[in-house]
């Protein structure tokens, strides 16, 4: 799996809607990248970026017998900082786990 660039992924963000960002719509933008590093920290986080919106996807624990990991997708329009801000707000609710725990569970479930 490749590693994500949140760095570059938050510099093209913020180049796409330069124009139309306040302060606080940066802000945000950064803190909801923040929050998708410190899930990648513990487990796989993969990110859609469009000139319209962002998608975060983070990646669980296998579920079922086919083994195919379980994935919650957040996603907000770049240009909607209301959206953007319920975005943070859900991903600071995540909590962060080790990976190796949830293989357990999942051993422990077959």
């Amino acid at each position: 799996m490749r590693k994500t660039d949140f760095k570059r992924i938050e510099k093209l963000i913020l180049q796409e809607c330069e124009e139309r960002l306040c302060e606080l719509h940066r802000n945000v933008t950064t803190a909801v990248i923040g929050e998708a590093r410190r899930l990648a920290a513990t487990r796989p986080v993969s990110i859609a970026l469009s000139p319209n919106y962002v998608a975060i996807y983070v990646h669980g624990k296998t579920v079922g017998d086919d083994e195919k990991p379980d994935c919650d997708i957040y996603s907000a329009d770049n240009d909607d900082t209301d959206g953007l801000i319920e975005l943070l707000e859900t991903l600071q609710q995540i909590d962060v786990y080790d990976l190796e725990e949830d293989e357990d569970d999942a051993e422990a479930l077959s």
